[in-house]
């Protein structure tokens, strides 16, 4: 699902008309470093390899990180809620790769596990297509008609 939704956010990034030089080049690098993370995730899930899956975390975690900062000044709640997501999964890196963090109950990979469902549904809402309104759809202040 995440490749997919990679897929689509690589895509439609070249058709959105706001978005700067910077945020260009982030989503493209996120969206390489994201693929090479699941590609990662998938060796990693076949030899069973914890540090393979941290590193593929690492590398997803910094898709998430690119594309939030990228999507921060068009939409700004969904780039802050992409970039808790990237923390989380970089979190949850630290926790396999280098030191396992005692402060919270629950490992960060579950709190990453619960966003994460939650950011795929919100990602998909950004992605979907959305229809162009007809002036007669059209608000009455927007349509330059005065009441």
């Amino acid at each position: 699902m995440l490749g997919l939704l990679a897929g689509l956010f690589w895509w439609r990034w070249r058709r959105w008309s706001g978005l700067t030089r910077r945020a260009r080049r982030l989503i493209a690098a996120g969206t390489v470093a994201g693929a090479l993370g699941l590609a990662l995730d998938v060796v990693a899930a076949a030899l069973g390899s914890s540090a393979q899956a941290g590193a593929a975390l690492l590398l997803m975690g910094a898709w998430w990180l690119c594309l939030g900062s990228a999507l921060r000044a068009g939409r700004p709640v969904f780039g802050w809620f992409t970039i808790v997501v990237g923390a989380l999964a970089c979190a949850d890196a630290f926790d396999r790769l280098v030191y396992l963090i005692p402060v919270v109950p629950l490992g960060p990979g579950w709190i990453r596990g619960a966003v994460t469902g939650l950011w795929v549904l919100c990602a998909v809402v950004v992605l979907a297509p959305r229809r162009a309104r007809t002036p007669a759809e059209q608000p009455a202040d927007q349509a330059g008609v005065a009441t």
